[in-house]
């Protein structure tokens, strides 16, 4: 975890494919390196994700990041503008 210049915290997760088990390489065949960094300021906060392929195979992937908001679904109200 490092602190930035103003304040803000950065915090980088790192996964490998020399990380997975071998159940995953055989779902994930490909070589990578992903960091998913979270920054919290101040004025808010800031996510990036870094996919690399380290491999010789190109390889085609999508992300979804979701935010998961704790709330009271006896009164959360969805309303269509």
């Amino acid at each position: 975890m490092a602190k930035g210049g103003d304040d803000s915290v950065k915090i980088d997760f790192g996964l490998s494919s020399s990380n997975l088990s071998e159940e995953h390489k055989k779902a994930w065949p490909y070589e990578f390196g992903l960091v998913y960094t979270v920054t919290l300021g101040k004025d808010g906060l800031q996510t990036m994700l870094n996919v690399r392929n380290e491999g010789k195979e190109s390889f085609e992937f999508q992300m979804l990041l979701h935010t998961y908001f704790k709330i009271d679904v006896s009164v959360a109200v969805v309303r269509q503008s």
